[in-house]
């Protein structure tokens, strides 16, 4: 130990004959950190599970902000956690909506990416949750940051909630060092409360990422009308039968897509423009975009035709896309899909985050 750092060449055996610590500043390293979930609590431990403390403290290594180029590791001595919904206690985290729509529940599980931070200046450190999992900064807004009890005030995908009971701001809202050490998943009730999922060894937990791993978006959220993907808009949007949906997270920061919605249960109604709501905003295209294709099905004939995607409907962040016909440059309507064998088919790729 020197400086308070934990130097590459230290390490310790337990007396367990476990190697601990060794490989201190190499970037991106953690040691003795842990996720556990109990009783509605979602704690940062060591890695057996026990209480973080000054004997048995947990390590991150973070690039320095005050000396770029330079590694800094960090020890953590005390456990850090949140209380959620499933608990008799009040939940630290109610009214925290990520983004997701107020009073809607998102009953499918939500990928969380789980963030190490440190302020080098004041030696400010913490542990933190957040839907953007592209971070290597905290956000430079204190509207963006939610502690115990607090939620942010702007309901954002780019929300972070701190697993503490004092408020972030002065340590964290100006860019610091932030580290991305694992993920959790959840699901939000309509009360806008949140339940966490156990950790799995597969998915879930420190050094943990669901690369590969599909997720599914509810019908309701992030502007679509109640039991649908698409907004009412001044007519109807049409509802299905068959409502598939899929997406996949990758670590440069793009969603894939694949939507099948088959079999019209409500009929879409008037002139608007048929546009289908993405469980991230899309923040690559600042106008609109075409790219992959689609396959369309009217519900008054057989024929199937194809279509572009439209990734930037509505311009810079999206959170929407639509379609323009190969046949006619035209767009698709509500009305085109009244009834029977409606058919919307597409895959898809899009920016969710940028690295920041």
């Amino acid at each position: 130990m020197e400086g308070g750092k934990l130097m590459a060449t230290h390490s310790q055996m337990s007396d367990g004959g476990v190697l601990e610590f060794s490989g201190a500043n190499n970037p991106n390293w953690t040691s003795n950190l842990s996720l556990s979930y109990s009783g509605g609590q979602l704690k940062i431990v060591s890695a057996d599970g026990t209480a973080l403390s000054t004997d048995n403290p947990g390590w991150v290594t973070f690039q320095s902000k005050n000396n770029p180029g330079q590694l800094v590791t960090v020890e953590y001595t005390a456990d850090t956690y949140l209380i959620d919904d499933d608990t008799a206690t009040t939940s630290d985290i109610v009214g925290t909506n990520f983004g997701t729509t107020t009073g809607v529940a998102w009953g499918n599980e939500l990928p969380f990416g789980l963030y190490a931070v440190y302020n080098e200046t004041t030696g400010a450190k913490s542990f933190a949750i957040s839907r953007d999992w592209m971070r290597n900064k905290t956000p430079s807004s204190s509207t963006l940051l939610g502690y115990h009890g607090n939620a942010p005030s702007s309901n954002d995908e780019q929300n972070w909630f701190f697993m503490q009971s004092t408020s972030p701001n002065t340590d964290f809202a100006s860019e610091q060092s932030a580290q991305l050490i694992g993920f959790v998943y959840g699901v939000k009730s309509a009360s806008d409360d949140w339940t966490f999922s156990a950790p799995d060894h597969e998915e879930t937990g420190i050094g943990r990422f669901p690369w590969g791993r599909k997720f599914t978006m509810p019908t309701g959220q992030n502007g679509a009308s109640t039991n649908k993907y698409g907004n009412n808009s001044g007519g109807t949007f049409p509802e299905f039968t068959n409502n598939a949906n899929a997406y996949w997270l990758h670590p440069t920061g793009d969603v894939s897509m694949v939507w099948t919605l088959d079999s019209v249960s409500v009929a879409g109604v008037g002139a608007p423009t048929l546009l289908i709501y993405l469980p991230y905003t899309n923040r690559a295209q600042t106008s609109e975009e075409y790219q992959s294709s689609a396959r369309l099905r009217w519900s008054s004939g057989s024929t199937i035709r194809h279509a572009g995607i439209r990734l930037a409907p509505d311009g810079v962040n999206s959170i929407r896309f639509g379609f323009r016909r190969f046949d006619n440059d035209a767009a698709p309507t509500q009305a085109d899909f009244s009834a029977g064998s409606g058919l919307i088919a597409t895959h898809f790729k899009y920016k969710a985050f940028n690295r920041g």
